[in-house]
């Protein structure tokens, strides 16, 4: 489906735009729903091609630290487990699902798929599968929010960097040796681009090649090839065109030279194929750059269309069957892209269907994830997004409804500021007109020392004239070749209370070994005036704001509001090429809360009892090429010791290429379980899972079996469930 001049040229696209619109007015005309079901982890996907490949960034909904990869360094895919960190917005992924990212068609990086999972409530993991097997390398991004992926053709496989932040992309011998100020620029420079900063990258750019003859050869013709390709991707195609010809001009040969004269030649030629070096288009819905007025115009259209099947059932062998859950999930994606000239415009709808086929009390949800217009200046280095929108930062808790803007300042400053209205209930199609939120942000990076970076942010939230929050807070973060490390607080200075406190570290002593180590505290929930009416029979602050003050609201949520402290600690080491051993020990303690009057009938609300310490510890085997090449497997085992329970499980995995795009995922888990509630059980849970793709179409098929046996005290029934789990998706 191409588009030029904003004109449909493909009646596909026509039938995509009315689908899309339906789903729309659908969605508002919805009333409000008191439970949200939304599951989105996965939020973009960016990429900026350097010399040697690719320089991916996977931006995530939530706050997340990565811990681990396998395969190690290359392969036709790579499975990432991160740890999604709690910052006072609720992670709204309990139980078990999978979610895939739409892929854009002007991705440059050679990727296939993308897809976020969460078969339990301690194992988080990302899937990138490529389209031919790559070498990598994987961390933390840049920020909290982002995993980074560089990714190289085999034939550079020699060049590998640290599973650490991303670097400058250069070989090591020469990053390592170069200690002048062009080559911390085109780092910096890097970093913009895959930022979407993309007038700073153009100063930055520009700056090298006005260096004269102190800039060296390579790191000059790195500047003049990435700033080709970052006019280009702007729109700016008289002026990429002139950047391609000069690199041509001074560096005729070699293997960039030959990516640069085929971008040129699909410049000239006004082609919409890409060139070798980049992702191929295997989806109708790729843009084409042409002219709107005389002006550099590309448009272009993406997103997806999936439907997933679940059931489960659960019996006990004396009483027969029963029914628990029976449910079809649809959810869309469409994005809209428009490139004018030093403009970028974007739109995002993302609508989730819920439909409930059990018969039971349950009514069906439909939901707005997102429905926003994002604009970008990129000349005077402005951003501004409209509409229903999620923001893990800024001190946002989730999604509002409202405006965020930001501006470049300096090369290495941003600010920021958003106003709107917090969504409780992505089935609320209305704004919640009753509470409105403001705050502003300065982002920094590079300030006092090479790879610092910080956020500092202030917010407030206000309900029926009552101030509902009042904070300030920021992550911190520093990264170098061995060293990640990152500090996040939220201090509430009108309940006087911190919020949240995190300090998380990643040191790798060696190209085979990493350690990490976490501490938090944190309030739950999170101190607001409507944590007041946890137990309350009030229904709203309306209703208790007829029995109590402001200030009594704000001292009855710090009395419901309990403080948990964790910590934790781990260790990976690569025992070889395809094995990877990693350990881990967990730490939690939840404090106590205080019983509490009923504002209504004066009827007495028990707090919270103290619970903890808390101690897992666990292990976890990877291999890659497992049975078969390009096969993944893993088993772990998890001992956990609380106060009220415990328990031992051991759990495997494995991804088996089967033929043809077909993958096998057999699953595995055994767990023995001791609590003072349910005294001892044996659980036992076999899965097996395929999935298929075939161009832009991917089916998936999971079922599995849990039994659940008594082995002393409570009932001796044993317990039977099932599931079965089907899903489709379109990607257009």
């Amino acid at each position: 489906m191409k588009i030029l001049g904003g004109i449909a040229q493909n009646g596909a696209w026509t039938a995509v735009q009315a689908l899309g619109f339906a789903l729309f007015v659908a969605l508002l005309c919805q009333p409000a729903r008191a439970q949200d079901r939304s599951v989105r982890a996965l939020r973009s996907v960016r990429s900026v091609e350097s010399e040697f490949g690719w320089d991916v960034s996977l931006q995530l909904e939530f706050a997340a630290r990565y811990l681990r990869h396998v395969p190690e360094e290359n392969g036709a895919a790579v499975r990432i487990q991160i740890e999604p960190l709690e910052t006072g917005d609720p992670i709204p992924f309990v139980s078990p699902f999978r979610q895939n990212l739409s892929i854009p068609p002007d991705l440059s990086a050679p990727i296939q798929e993308i897809f976020y999972e969460r078969r339990a409530l301690d194992e988080a993991f990302l899937e990138v599968r490529f389209r031919e097997s790559v070498a990598f390398d994987v961390g933390q991004g840049d920020g909290l929010r982002a995993i980074s992926i560089r990714i190289r053709p085999l034939a550079h496989e020699g060049r590998t960097a640290s599973s650490g932040p991303p670097s400058d992309g250069r070989e090591p011998e020469e990053a390592n040796g170069a200690e002048v100020e062009e080559g911390r620029l085109l780092t910096i420079a890097r970093t913009a681009i895959r930022d979407g900063e993309l007038d700073r990258a153009i100063l930055l750019l520009t700056k090298i090649l006005d260096g004269g003859d102190e800039v060296s050869v390579n790191d000059r013709r790195a500047a003049r090839e990435l700033l080709g390709l970052t006019r280009e991707r702007r729109g700016q195609l008289a002026h990429a065109r002139a950047e391609y010809e000069r690199y041509l001009q001074d560096h005729p040969d070699g293997d960039a030279a030959d990516r640069v004269r085929q971008r040129l030649e699909a410049l000239i030629t006004a082609s919409s194929a890409p060139s070798p070096g980049l992702r191929k288009r295997s989806r109708a819905s790729a843009g084409q750059a042409g002219a709107l007025g005389g002006v550099p115009f590309e448009y272009e259209v993406f997103g997806s269309l999936g439907i997933r099947y679940f059931r489960t059932d659960s019996f006990l062998e004396d009483d027969g069957a029963g029914f628990e859950a029976s449910n079809v999930l649809t959810d869309f994606d469409l994005a809209n892209r428009v490139d004018v000239a030093d403009y970028r415009i974007r739109t995002d709808f993302t609508g989730i269907y819920d439909a409930d086929l059990s018969g039971g009390n349950r009514s069906n949800d439909l939901r707005i994830s997102r429905l926003s217009i994002q604009v970008e200046d990129e000349v005077r280095g402005l951003e501004a997004t409209i509409g229903r929108q999620r923001r893990s930062d800024s001190g946002v808790l989730g999604r509002f409804d409202g405006a965020h803007v930001s501006a470049s300042m300096a090369p290495r400053v941003r600010l920021s500021a958003l106003a709107g209205m917090p969504v409780e209930s992505t089935s609320d199609a209305a704004p919640n007109t009753e509470t409105v939120l403001g705050g502003g942000a300065v982002d920094v990076e590079d300030v006092l020392l090479d790879g610092l970076a910080a956020q500092l942010w202030v917010i407030a939230q206000s309900t029926r004239s009552m101030t509902d929050r009042a904070a300030v807070g920021g992550d911190i973060r520093f990264a170098s070749e061995d060293v990640y490390s990152f500090v996040y607080f939220d201090y509430d200075f009108l309940f006087q209370a911190l919020n949240t406190a995190i300090l998380s570290g990643t040191w790798y002593p060696t190209e085979s070994t990493s350690l990490r180590f976490s501490a938090e505290h944190r309030k739950t929930p999170i101190l607001e005036l409507r944590t007041a009416l946890q137990g309350q029979s009030a229904a709203d602050l309306e209703a208790l704001e007829a029995f109590l003050r402001e200030s009594e609201i704000r001292d009855l949520a710090r009395d419901r509001t309990q403080t948990v402290w964790t910590g934790s600690a781990g260790v990976t080491h690569r025992l070889s090429e395809q094995m990877q051993l990693s350990g881990d020990v967990f730490v939690a303690h939840s404090g106590a809360t205080k019983d509490v009057l009923d504002a209504r009938t004066g009827d007495q609300i028990p707090g919270a009892d103290a619970v903890g310490p808390d101690v897992s510890l666990s292990t976890q085997l990877l291999v890659n090429d497992w049975l078969i090449e390009t096969g993944v497997g893993s088993i772990s085992a998890r001992y956990f010791e609380g106060s009220t329970s415990r328990s031992f499980s051991v759990s495997g995995y494995g991804r088996i290429p089967v033929y043809a795009g077909v993958r096998a995922i057999p699953r595995l888990r055994w767990e023995w379980r001791d609590s003072d509630v349910q005294a001892t059980r044996s659980i036992v849970r076999p899965s097996l899972e395929f999935d298929w793709r075939y161009e832009s179409f991917v089916v998936d098929a999971d079922a599995g079996v849990e039994w659940v046996e008594s082995l002393s005290g409570g009932s001796q029934d044993r317990q039977t469930s099932y599931f079965l789990e089907l899903g489709g998706r379109w990607e257009f």
